[in-house]
């Protein structure tokens, strides 16, 4: 039998590293909404000055929650054999490549998401969700890289609402992503427990099935 090895510990740590960047962001969007609404110019030259600072510590962040999430993925989709999955969308090696690569990674780490999702858990159901979650991982990308294009040009109120943009696509991408994960953990958690569950029953011995 396939060896299963939880990776619930691997997603732990990825929502601890995805829900502090969330935090800056959403602390970020309230301080850029209030400077747009006040219009103060003070404000906004403060904020835009910080904003070095927190975007390398949100660098940081996002460096190790890429390399966990790259973990995270390798172990689940090695985990598949074992819950009965006999031919896998991918493989972990893949899945490893594909989110530890930069640039690529912002496309693929979706894809690689939606595969060992909807190999654990191949109901209907769970097929539009997964697109659900997909249109908001982009969505939300697109938005970032939007926010970024017009960032140079941007000044005083019209920078605070293009940083707001910005904050608010991170929100977005990072709350699907952290949907994502979560969903796939608990679904092969449940499947492995609810196997274990059956292998503990006694099988009846053969007087008596006669």
């Amino acid at each position: 039998m396939q060896r299963f090895a939880s990776a619930r510990g691997r997603a732990q740590l990825f929502d601890v590293l995805v829900a502090a960047q969330l935090a800056l962001s959403g602390l970020e969007l309230v301080a850029w909404l209030v400077a747009a609404l006040s219009g103060n110019g003070n404000l906004i030259h403060v904020l835009n000055r910080g904003r070095t600072t927190i975007g390398a510590f949100e660098a940081v962040l996002f460096v190790f929650a890429t390399v966990v999430l790259a973990a995270w993925a390798f172990r689940v989709l090695a985990n598949l054999p074992a819950l009965g999955v006999a031919r896998r969308r991918l493989d972990p090696d893949s899945a490893l490549v594909l989110i530890l690569v930069p640039i690529v990674n912002f496309v693929a780490a979706p894809l690689v998401a939606r595969a060992v999702w909807l190999d654990t858990d191949p109901t209907p159901p769970a097929r539009g969700r997964v697109r659900n979650v997909l249109i908001a991982w982009y969505g939300g990308f697109a938005l970032s890289l939007a926010a970024v294009a017009e960032l140079r040009g941007a000044v005083g109120r019209g920078l605070a609402l293009v940083e707001m943009l910005g904050e608010a696509g991170w929100l977005l991408a990072g709350a699907a992503c952290l949907v994502a994960v979560r969903a796939v953990q608990r679904r092969q958690d449940e499947q492995w427990n609810d196997g274990e569950l059956k292998r503990a029953v006694p099988q009846p011995a053969a007087d008596g099935l006669r």
